[in-house]
């Protein structure tokens, strides 16, 4: 009898065991799989940077900085009075500061590059120069724009 009850015993642990088997094995098998395709992100009304196609690069030939000589020569002439124009260096930010006082502006932006060749300069892409026209020039600029009519 006692063997009886070991074996319903084993029999009811097995059936359990396989029962409890299936019922994993069915959830994984009938569990949702993740779609194929990828979800098509939401459209904004500004599309992100990094989605913008970037330029190509392109091969430029490469410019020597300017000799150490050329610039402190420059530097000692500074700050720089024309009548149309005035010249600063910043030391810190390694750029030049060109203050327009006088129009029209493209005209003295001609100058300043004629002056800045004329100290030594070869290429205009060696410095950095700021260039900052006044309120007064600014002013007659405008003055000098016709204005569109509606």
């Amino acid at each position: 009898m006692e063997h009886l009850k070991k074996l319903w015993k084993n029999k009811i642990i097995a059936f359990l065991s396989i029962f409890l088997f299936s019922l994993v094995f069915l959830k994984w098998i009938l569990q949702p799989k993740p779609p194929t395709t990828l979800p098509t992100p939401e459209l904004t009304p500004f599309p992100s940077p990094t989605f913008w196609p970037r330029p190509t690069p392109t091969l430029r030939a490469t410019v020597p900085p300017l000799s150490q000589k050329v610039l402190e020569k420059i530097i000692a002439q500074l700050p720089f009075k024309s009548e149309s124009f005035e010249i600063e260096y910043y030391q810190k930010t390694k750029k030049f500061a060109v203050i327009i006082t006088r129009g029209p502006i493209n005209q003295t932006i001609k100058k300043v590059e004629n002056w800045f060749k004329s100290q030594g300069v070869q290429d205009l892409t060696q410095i950095d120069i700021l260039y900052q026209p006044t309120r007064e020039v600014l002013n007659e600029a405008e003055v000098q724009r016709p204005i569109p009519e509606p």
